[in-house]
C-alpha cells in the first residue's frame, strides 16, 4: 500500500518537519500564523486515517489482493493555501485574525496526486473517502483535547544541513555522519575474537585450528550478537552478498 498525506487523531502534530496538516494545527494551538513554503499552490490529496486503515485491514482477508500494489488515500486534491484556510476555519473563533505567511520556496514536488482506480477495482465496497472538512473537524477536536499533551519533536543533529530551510534549524543543531564509529563500538568483535581463541585452544568447534594465511572462521553458533545493515544506493545483488556472508559465518545471529 502507498498511502499519502495521512492525517487524523493520534498524529504527532508537534513534529515541525513533516505532515503539513499537523504543523498547521500546532501553529494554531500556539497562537501563531500559519507558514507555507512558496506560493501555496502546491497540491496534495489529504487522506483521513480511516480511508487508509480500512483497506489495509481488509487486505489480510482477501486472497485476490495478494502481491498487488495500491495507492490509497483521499481523492480530491487541495492546494496548501486551501488547506491552511480550512484549518483556520475548523479551529474556530480562537483562530480569528490568524493569517498565512509565505516563506521562501524550497525544492519539492509541486503537484503530488495519485489515482485510486485500481484500489476501487479490487475493493469495490469501500465507503467514499472522508472529505477534508469532515476530517478536519474530527482532527481539531482531538487536537484540542488529547493532542495538546504530545511533546514537540526537535532534531539536535542531522546528517546534512546544507539547503535546510531556516525555520527547521534549531539553536545548537550540528551536522553528524550517519554512523560515528569508535573503538568503543567493537564489543561484539571482541566477543567473537575471544570465542574463536577459546575454540582454537580447547579444540572446540568454532574456529580453524591454526591462524595461518588464508584461515577463516567456521560458523559460530552465537545468538547474542546481531547485525544492522544500513543501505543507501547499493545494488540488490551486492546487498544479497553482504547478507549471505553474514549468515554464512553467524547462522544464529539476528
Amino acid at each position: 500500500f502507498r498511502p499519502h498525506n495521512v492525517y487524523g487523531p493520534g498524529q504527532n502534530m508537534y513534529d515541525k518537519y513533516r505532515n503539513v496538516l499537523g504543523i498547521f494545527l500546532n501553529q494554531l494551538q500556539s497562537g501563531k500564523d500559519l507558514t507555507i513554503f512558496g506560493d501555496g499552490m502546491q497540491t496534495r490529496k489529504f487522506s483521513y486515517i480511516s480511508d487508509v486503515a480500512l483497506p489495509i485491514a481488509l487486505s489480510g482477508l482477501l486472497p485476490h489482493v495478494s502481491g498487488q500494489v495500491f495507492n490509497v488515500g483521499g481523492d480530491i486534491a487541495s492546494t496548501l493555501e486551501e488547506l491552511a484556510q480550512e484549518c483556520i476555519r475548523a479551529w474556530g473563533p480562537e483562530a480569528a485574525g490568524r493569517k498565512v505567511v509565505h516563506l521562501d520556496p524550497r525544492k519539492e514536488v509541486a503537484h503530488a496526486e495519485s489515482s485510486h482506480e485500481k484500489l476501487r477495482c479490487y475493493f469495490p465496497k469501500l465507503p467514499p473517502p472522508v472529505g477534508l472538512q469532515e476530517g478536519l473537524i474530527k482532527m481539531v477536536k482531538w487536537a484540542k483535547t488529547i493532542g495538546k499533551d504530545l511533546k514537540p519533536v526537535e532534531f539536535g543533529s542531522v546528517e546534512v544541513m546544507r539547503n535546510m530551510p531556516p525555520s527547521w534549524v534549531t539553536p545548537g543543531m550540528v551536522e553528524v555522519p550517519a554512523f560515528d564509529h569508535t573503538s568503543e563500538d567493537n564489543a561484539a568483535e571482541k566477543v567473537l575474537d575471544a570465542t574463536a581463541a577459546a575454540s582454537t585452544i580447547t579444540g572446540l568447534p568454532g574456529a580453524s585450528s591454526a591462524k595461518t594465511p588464508g584461515w577463516r572462521f567456521e560458523p559460530l553458533n552465537l545468538d547474542n550478537v546481531g547485525f544492522y545493515v544500513q543501505v543507501y544506493n547499493e545494488k540488490a545483488e551486492d546487498l544479497g552478498q553482504v547478507l549471505s556472508g553474514i549468515r554464512q559465518f553467524y547462522p544464529k545471529s539476528p
